[in-house]
């Protein structure tokens, strides 16, 4: 690595397209190239985005980009603390520089720089492995898996509800955020209470199914309403070829549960495609109870590993909880 002479950047404008060429070819190779690195860009250049998310990197002496990442600005509470803390997402190497531990200096230089930008730690969600991040002092907070079979146990089919069910429009967007904000009973993530990071992450989605969706790879946002008021929402996407139907996030009122398995239902009804077979998410036990089907819950030991590193200023809980909120595990951001 020596001869490398590797440095930590970040980048902005046109220097930030091997950070997107990267992410594109490691993540959505199936997506048309040039319509991909667009929307990334529109992403980053929400009023949230310019404000909260960068693109970091290590380049040699002759400027060669050898790794990168994206770096989200974050704000977290954990037990009575409360951290600023650098989401990590996105981590690529060179793929014709792997194995010569790049990545680990790369992350190492970056964790000294966040440091002395006054972050109290930072978090990721691992798809390698804990054990890398473990060497570099990552500790995994529990996770659980809820798992739902929409074929056997309850009738799968539409469940009844007082509710009126339809797709998410733009003029119910007051009513969702304050549903997710005040349905947890676990707010950890500050960052999702605010009204720019809403906004970037409802037009990205909203962009996503408008150049991405193929057939029955629609993401769903449903909502319930009773009485001109909303009540209740669902966002889902399928997953592994339609088969399973990915439950990202839920909210609902006080008496207004009910539509929750009915939200579930109308999404699997609604996938367009083959009708999916199971209902997954990353979740709190207690969602298990509103699904429309049997749903056995079990940890999470390789997917999606929420990791949380901290430089100094607290300690990790062994016993810390997964944070419930599901937009954050399921967009990574």
């Amino acid at each position: 690595m020596s001869p490398l002479k590797p440095e930590l950047v970040f980048l902005e404008g046109v220097d930030r397209e091997p950070a997107i060429e990267a992410h594109w070819r490691e993540w959505h190779a199936s997506r048309p190239r040039d319509v991909h690195r667009e929307h990334v860009q529109r992403a980053m250049s929400s009023r949230w985005g310019r404000r909260a998310w960068r693109v970091a990197a290590m380049r040699d002496r002759e400027g060669r980009v050898l790794a990168t990442a994206f770096v989200y600005d974050l704000h977290y509470r954990l037990a009575t603390q409360r951290l600023r803390l650098a989401g990590i997402g996105a981590l690529c190497v060179d793929p014709q520089l792997r194995r010569l531990g790049i990545g680990s200096q790369f992350l190492s230089a970056l964790h000294e720089r966040l440091h002395e930008e006054r972050h109290d730690g930072s978090a990721l969600y691992s798809r390698i492995g804990r054990e890398f991040y473990e060497r570099l002092g990552y500790h995994r907070l529990p996770s659980r898996l809820v798992e739902a079979d929409l074929v056997e146990g309850r009738d799968p089919r539409f469940e009844p509800t007082q509710s009126l069910l339809r797709e998410f429009e733009p003029r119910d967007f007051p009513a969702v955020r304050n549903l997710y904000n005040t349905s947890s009973a676990l707010q950890r993530w500050a960052f999702l209470r605010e009204d720019e990071y809403w906004r970037h992450r409802l037009d990205a989605q909203s962009e996503r199914a408008r150049l991405f969706s193929r057939g029955s790879g629609r993401a769903l946002f449903l909502v319930g309403e009773r009485d001109g008021r909303v009540v209740s929402y669902l966002r889902a996407a399928p997953a592994s070829g339609g088969d399973v139907l990915e439950l990202l996030e839920y909210g609902f009122e006080p008496g207004a549960g009910e539509d929750v398995p009915a939200l579930v239902s109308h999404a699997a009804e609604s996938n367009g495609g083959t009708r999916p077979r199971r209902a997954r998410a990353l979740a709190p036990t207690r969602l298990a109870n509103l699904l429309p089907a049997r749903a056995p819950t079990w940890h999470s030991e390789r997917r999606r590993i929420f990791m949380l590193k901290s430089f100094g200023g607290f300690e990790i809980p062994s016993d810390a909880p997964q944070d419930e909120r599901l937009v954050w595990a399921s967009d990574r951001f």
